[in-house]
Protein backbone atom coordinates (compact mmCIF):
# COMPACT_ATOMS: atom_id res chain seq x y z
CA UNK A 1 0.00 0.00 0.00
CA UNK A 2 1.85 3.73 -0.80
CA UNK A 3 1.75 6.25 2.10
CA UNK A 4 0.29 9.10 2.13
CA UNK A 5 3.68 10.75 1.03
CA UNK A 6 4.56 8.82 -1.90
CA UNK A 7 0.56 8.79 -3.08
CA UNK A 8 1.27 12.85 -2.92
CA UNK A 9 4.13 12.44 -5.29
CA UNK A 10 2.65 10.48 -7.37
CA UNK A 11 -0.46 12.88 -7.89
CA UNK A 12 1.91 16.15 -8.40
CA UNK A 13 4.05 14.22 -10.86
CA UNK A 14 0.83 13.21 -12.94
CA UNK A 15 -0.52 17.05 -12.48
CA UNK A 16 3.03 17.87 -14.21
CA UNK A 17 2.88 15.70 -16.76
CA UNK A 18 -0.68 16.44 -18.05
CA UNK A 19 -0.07 20.15 -17.69
CA UNK A 20 3.30 19.09 -20.00
CA UNK A 21 1.17 17.18 -22.28
CA UNK A 22 -1.78 19.93 -23.12
CA UNK A 23 1.67 22.78 -23.51
CA UNK A 24 3.11 20.30 -25.89
CA UNK A 25 0.38 19.54 -27.58
CA UNK A 26 -0.71 23.23 -28.04
CA UNK A 27 2.87 23.61 -29.78
CA UNK A 28 2.60 20.76 -32.21
CA UNK A 29 2.23 21.21 -35.75
CA UNK A 30 -0.40 19.13 -37.53
CA UNK A 31 0.10 19.87 -41.05
CA UNK A 32 -0.55 23.16 -42.01
CA UNK A 33 -2.42 24.15 -38.56
CA UNK A 34 -0.74 24.60 -34.88
CA UNK A 35 -2.37 22.56 -31.98
CA UNK A 36 -3.44 25.72 -30.60
CA UNK A 37 -5.67 26.49 -33.24
CA UNK A 38 -6.79 22.74 -33.13
CA UNK A 39 -7.77 23.33 -29.74
CA UNK A 40 -9.66 26.63 -29.76
CA UNK A 41 -10.39 28.13 -32.81
CA UNK A 42 -9.47 27.66 -36.88
CA UNK A 43 -10.66 28.93 -40.17
CA UNK A 44 -14.32 29.94 -38.39
CA UNK A 45 -14.70 26.66 -36.70
CA UNK A 46 -15.11 26.71 -32.73
CA UNK A 47 -13.82 23.10 -31.49
CA UNK A 48 -16.00 22.55 -28.62
CA UNK A 49 -14.12 19.05 -27.89
CA UNK A 50 -10.77 21.07 -27.33
CA UNK A 51 -12.18 23.16 -24.54
CA UNK A 52 -14.53 19.98 -23.09
CA UNK A 53 -11.19 18.32 -23.04
CA UNK A 54 -9.10 20.69 -21.28
CA UNK A 55 -11.93 21.33 -18.82
CA UNK A 56 -11.88 17.72 -18.12
CA UNK A 57 -8.15 17.84 -17.51
CA UNK A 58 -8.59 20.43 -15.07
CA UNK A 59 -11.17 19.11 -13.33
CA UNK A 60 -9.48 15.44 -13.11
CA UNK A 61 -6.11 17.42 -11.36
CA UNK A 62 -8.76 19.25 -8.89
CA UNK A 63 -10.35 15.89 -7.92
CA UNK A 64 -6.94 14.25 -7.53
CA UNK A 65 -5.91 16.16 -4.62
CA UNK A 66 -8.87 15.36 -2.26
CA UNK A 67 -8.85 12.35 0.41
CA UNK A 68 -12.44 10.96 -0.92
CA UNK A 69 -11.19 7.61 -2.76
CA UNK A 70 -14.38 8.32 -4.91
CA UNK A 71 -13.64 11.53 -6.24
CA UNK A 72 -9.96 10.14 -6.66
CA UNK A 73 -12.11 7.52 -9.06
CA UNK A 74 -13.47 10.27 -10.71
CA UNK A 75 -10.70 12.07 -11.20
CA UNK A 76 -9.03 9.17 -13.50
CA UNK A 77 -12.46 8.69 -15.51
CA UNK A 78 -12.34 12.55 -15.95
CA UNK A 79 -8.53 12.15 -17.35
CA UNK A 80 -9.50 9.35 -19.62
CA UNK A 81 -12.29 11.10 -21.32
CA UNK A 82 -10.09 14.22 -21.98
CA UNK A 83 -7.76 11.80 -23.27
CA UNK A 84 -10.06 10.59 -25.68
CA UNK A 85 -11.30 13.94 -26.85
CA UNK A 86 -7.26 14.47 -27.27
CA UNK A 87 -7.36 11.23 -29.84
CA UNK A 88 -10.28 12.07 -31.90
CA UNK A 89 -10.11 15.88 -32.24
CA UNK A 90 -7.35 15.94 -35.10
CA UNK A 91 -9.77 13.56 -37.39
CA UNK A 92 -12.61 15.35 -36.50
CA UNK A 93 -11.81 18.70 -36.76
CA UNK A 94 -9.81 18.14 -40.58
CA UNK A 95 -12.69 16.15 -41.69
CA UNK A 96 -15.20 18.77 -41.35
CA UNK A 97 -12.62 21.48 -42.63
CA UNK A 98 -11.54 19.91 -45.89
CA UNK A 99 -13.78 16.77 -46.58
CA UNK A 100 -11.92 14.50 -47.76
CA UNK A 101 -9.14 14.75 -45.37
CA UNK A 102 -9.56 11.81 -43.07
CA UNK A 103 -6.21 11.04 -41.61
CA UNK A 104 -4.13 14.75 -40.77
CA UNK A 105 -0.53 14.66 -40.35
CA UNK A 106 0.35 13.99 -36.76
CA UNK A 107 3.80 15.41 -36.02
CA UNK A 108 6.47 14.14 -33.03
CA UNK A 109 5.09 16.73 -30.65
CA UNK A 110 1.84 15.14 -31.06
CA UNK A 111 2.60 11.53 -30.14
CA UNK A 112 5.07 12.84 -27.06
CA UNK A 113 1.97 15.12 -25.93
CA UNK A 114 -0.47 11.37 -25.55
CA UNK A 115 2.75 9.91 -24.46
CA UNK A 116 2.76 12.22 -21.35
CA UNK A 117 -0.85 11.77 -21.02
CA UNK A 118 -0.79 8.42 -21.04
CA UNK A 119 1.87 8.22 -18.47
CA UNK A 120 0.06 10.53 -16.14
CA UNK A 121 -3.30 8.56 -16.27
CA UNK A 122 -1.03 5.14 -15.01
CA UNK A 123 0.17 7.20 -12.13
CA UNK A 124 -3.62 8.16 -11.50
CA UNK A 125 -4.57 4.67 -11.73
CA UNK A 126 -1.62 3.52 -9.47
CA UNK A 127 -3.08 5.89 -6.58
CA UNK A 128 -6.50 5.07 -7.50
CA UNK A 129 -6.36 1.45 -7.46
CA UNK A 130 -3.86 1.27 -4.59
CA UNK A 131 -6.88 0.05 -2.13
CA UNK A 132 -8.81 -1.94 -4.84
CA UNK A 133 -7.02 -4.93 -5.64
CA UNK A 134 -9.09 -7.74 -7.78
CA UNK A 135 -9.99 -11.02 -6.06
CA UNK A 136 -10.62 -14.53 -7.80
CA UNK A 137 -14.56 -13.34 -6.47
CA UNK A 138 -14.07 -9.63 -8.04
CA UNK A 139 -12.97 -11.37 -11.88
CA UNK A 140 -15.63 -14.40 -11.18
CA UNK A 141 -18.61 -12.15 -10.99
CA UNK A 142 -17.60 -9.66 -13.08
CA UNK A 143 -16.75 -11.95 -15.67
CA UNK A 144 -20.00 -13.43 -15.44
CA UNK A 145 -22.25 -10.51 -15.56
CA UNK A 146 -20.60 -8.80 -18.30
CA UNK A 147 -21.02 -12.41 -19.98
CA UNK A 148 -25.06 -12.01 -19.05
CA UNK A 149 -24.71 -8.54 -20.41
CA UNK A 150 -23.23 -9.83 -24.04
CA UNK A 151 -25.97 -12.59 -24.11
CA UNK A 152 -28.92 -9.97 -23.13
CA UNK A 153 -27.03 -7.52 -26.11
CA UNK A 154 -28.76 -10.28 -28.65
CA UNK A 155 -32.06 -10.03 -26.99
CA UNK A 156 -33.12 -7.00 -28.40
CA UNK A 157 -36.15 -5.09 -30.27
CA UNK A 158 -34.30 -3.58 -33.31
CA UNK A 159 -36.16 0.35 -34.22
CA UNK A 160 -33.98 1.54 -36.32
CA UNK A 161 -31.32 0.48 -39.20
CA UNK A 162 -27.81 0.01 -37.77
CA UNK A 163 -28.46 0.54 -34.30
CA UNK A 164 -31.30 2.11 -32.52
CA UNK A 165 -32.70 -0.52 -30.45
CA UNK A 166 -34.49 -1.78 -26.91
CA UNK A 167 -32.51 -4.50 -24.67
CA UNK A 168 -31.35 -4.96 -21.04
CA UNK A 169 -27.98 -5.40 -21.92
CA UNK A 170 -27.03 -2.16 -19.17
CA UNK A 171 -29.19 -4.56 -16.83
CA UNK A 172 -26.01 -6.84 -15.77
CA UNK A 173 -23.95 -3.65 -15.48
CA UNK A 174 -25.84 -1.68 -13.37
CA UNK A 175 -25.68 -4.36 -11.16
CA UNK A 176 -21.38 -4.89 -11.20
CA UNK A 177 -22.14 -0.39 -10.91
CA UNK A 178 -24.48 -1.53 -7.65
CA UNK A 179 -22.19 -4.26 -6.19
CA UNK A 180 -18.26 -2.78 -6.71
CA UNK A 181 -16.46 0.42 -6.78
CA UNK A 182 -16.20 3.18 -9.57
CA UNK A 183 -12.85 1.91 -11.37
CA UNK A 184 -13.73 -1.65 -10.90
CA UNK A 185 -17.29 -1.27 -12.81
CA UNK A 186 -15.61 1.71 -15.60
CA UNK A 187 -13.08 -1.36 -16.39
CA UNK A 188 -15.81 -4.07 -16.50
CA UNK A 189 -18.38 -1.91 -18.60
CA UNK A 190 -16.06 0.35 -20.21
CA UNK A 191 -13.10 -1.14 -21.06
CA UNK A 192 -13.90 -5.02 -21.41
CA UNK A 193 -17.61 -5.09 -22.01
CA UNK A 194 -17.20 -2.01 -24.53
CA UNK A 195 -14.84 -3.77 -26.09
CA UNK A 196 -17.09 -7.11 -26.75
CA UNK A 197 -19.58 -5.01 -27.69
CA UNK A 198 -17.76 -2.79 -30.29
CA UNK A 199 -15.96 -6.02 -31.79
CA UNK A 200 -19.46 -8.27 -31.67
CA UNK A 201 -21.45 -5.34 -33.42
CA UNK A 202 -18.82 -4.98 -36.51
CA UNK A 203 -18.09 -0.97 -36.04
CA UNK A 204 -14.62 -2.06 -34.76
CA UNK A 205 -12.35 0.22 -32.79
CA UNK A 206 -13.27 3.53 -34.50
CA UNK A 207 -16.00 3.99 -32.89
CA UNK A 208 -14.71 2.74 -29.53
CA UNK A 209 -14.08 5.78 -27.78
CA UNK A 210 -16.96 7.43 -27.12
CA UNK A 211 -19.58 4.85 -28.41
CA UNK A 212 -18.52 2.07 -26.19
CA UNK A 213 -15.50 2.76 -23.66
CA UNK A 214 -17.58 6.25 -22.65
CA UNK A 215 -21.03 5.62 -23.00
CA UNK A 216 -20.82 2.23 -20.91
CA UNK A 217 -18.17 3.36 -18.62
CA UNK A 218 -20.24 6.20 -17.45
CA UNK A 219 -22.55 3.31 -15.96
CA UNK A 220 -19.98 3.28 -13.02
CA UNK A 221 -21.45 6.61 -12.31
CA UNK A 222 -23.84 4.61 -10.36
CA UNK A 223 -21.39 2.97 -8.21
CA UNK A 224 -20.72 6.77 -6.49
CA UNK A 225 -24.54 5.98 -4.78
CA UNK A 226 -23.73 2.79 -3.53
CA UNK A 227 -23.26 4.60 -0.13
CA UNK A 228 -26.92 5.74 -1.03
CA UNK A 229 -28.69 2.89 -2.21
CA UNK A 230 -27.03 0.39 0.43
CA UNK A 231 -27.04 2.41 2.95
CA UNK A 232 -30.20 -0.03 4.58
CA UNK A 233 -27.89 -3.08 3.59
CA UNK A 234 -29.34 -5.30 6.64
CA UNK A 235 -33.10 -6.39 5.30
CA UNK A 236 -34.56 -3.28 5.29
CA UNK A 237 -35.25 -0.73 2.80
CA UNK A 238 -36.69 2.96 2.49
CA UNK A 239 -37.93 4.90 -0.45
CA UNK A 240 -35.45 6.80 -0.18
CA UNK A 241 -33.01 4.41 -1.46
CA UNK A 242 -35.03 3.36 -4.06
CA UNK A 243 -35.22 7.40 -5.21
CA UNK A 244 -31.51 7.51 -5.12
CA UNK A 245 -31.00 4.43 -7.38
CA UNK A 246 -33.29 5.86 -10.08
CA UNK A 247 -31.52 8.77 -10.24
CA UNK A 248 -28.32 6.85 -10.45
CA UNK A 249 -29.31 5.16 -13.34
CA UNK A 250 -30.69 7.85 -14.95
CA UNK A 251 -27.78 9.79 -14.84
CA UNK A 252 -25.52 6.87 -16.01
CA UNK A 253 -28.05 6.39 -18.61
CA UNK A 254 -28.04 10.07 -19.77
CA UNK A 255 -24.38 10.11 -19.88
CA UNK A 256 -24.36 7.40 -22.24
CA UNK A 257 -27.13 9.09 -24.38
CA UNK A 258 -24.54 12.37 -24.24
CA UNK A 259 -21.98 10.11 -25.47
CA UNK A 260 -23.31 8.27 -28.29
CA UNK A 261 -25.19 11.38 -29.63
CA UNK A 262 -21.51 13.35 -29.81
CA UNK A 263 -20.42 10.21 -31.70
CA UNK A 264 -23.10 10.51 -33.98
CA UNK A 265 -22.45 13.79 -34.65
CA UNK A 266 -18.45 13.22 -34.89
CA UNK A 267 -18.42 10.22 -36.63
CA UNK A 268 -21.56 10.19 -38.63
CA UNK A 269 -21.84 14.01 -39.68
CA UNK A 270 -25.26 14.33 -38.38
CA UNK A 271 -26.72 17.24 -36.70
CA UNK A 272 -27.51 17.36 -32.80
CA UNK A 273 -30.94 16.89 -32.64
CA UNK A 274 -31.06 13.97 -35.21
CA UNK A 275 -28.28 12.61 -33.77
CA UNK A 276 -30.40 13.08 -30.12
CA UNK A 277 -32.94 11.33 -32.35
CA UNK A 278 -31.12 8.11 -33.32
CA UNK A 279 -30.04 7.09 -30.18
CA UNK A 280 -33.41 8.36 -28.38
CA UNK A 281 -33.76 4.20 -27.85
CA UNK A 282 -31.13 3.78 -25.72
CA UNK A 283 -33.15 6.16 -22.86
CA UNK A 284 -35.93 3.44 -23.36
CA UNK A 285 -33.50 0.96 -22.28
CA UNK A 286 -32.68 2.99 -19.88
CA UNK A 287 -36.33 3.39 -18.50
CA UNK A 288 -36.52 -0.07 -18.85
CA UNK A 289 -33.91 -1.43 -16.87
CA UNK A 290 -34.98 1.45 -13.90
CA UNK A 291 -38.31 -0.29 -14.13
CA UNK A 292 -37.16 -3.61 -13.30
CA UNK A 293 -34.34 -2.70 -10.72
CA UNK A 294 -37.06 -0.99 -8.87
CA UNK A 295 -39.17 -4.15 -9.21
CA UNK A 296 -36.62 -6.26 -7.98
CA UNK A 297 -34.86 -3.76 -5.03
CA UNK A 298 -36.29 -6.22 -2.37
CA UNK A 299 -34.69 -8.88 -3.65
CA UNK A 300 -31.25 -7.70 -4.46
CA UNK A 301 -31.61 -6.05 -0.79
CA UNK A 302 -31.44 -9.66 -0.27
CA UNK A 303 -28.86 -10.42 -2.57
CA UNK A 304 -26.37 -7.87 -1.42
CA UNK A 305 -26.86 -9.14 1.99
CA UNK A 306 -26.15 -12.89 1.14
CA UNK A 307 -23.38 -12.74 -1.07
CA UNK A 308 -21.20 -9.17 -0.47
CA UNK A 309 -18.41 -8.13 -2.73
CA UNK A 310 -15.32 -6.99 -1.38
CA UNK A 311 -16.50 -3.69 -1.99
CA UNK A 312 -19.75 -3.85 0.06
CA UNK A 313 -18.04 -4.77 3.08
CA UNK A 314 -15.84 -1.93 3.18
CA UNK A 315 -19.03 0.47 2.27
CA UNK A 316 -20.61 -1.37 4.87
CA UNK A 317 -17.87 -0.85 7.46
CA UNK A 318 -17.83 2.98 6.54
CA UNK A 319 -21.70 3.35 7.35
Amino acid sequence: MLSLKNQFVLKVVASILIIGAFLIYLLSSFGTIIGYQMLFYYEGYFNILGLLSIILAVSSMAMLYFKKQSLIDLALFLGIMSLVLLLIIPSSLMHVIDGDVNNPPLGVGYYLALSFYLLALLLVANVALNLKRFTIKDISELAILVALAVILDFVKIRLLPNGGSISLEMLPLFLIALRHSFIKTFIACGLIYGFISSSISGYGLAYYPFDYLLAFGAIAVLSLFRHLVSRNNRGTYRLSSMCWLALGVILAVLLRFIAATISGMIYWETGFIDSMLYNTPSLASGALCVVVLLVAFPLLIKINRRFKSDDLVTLENKN
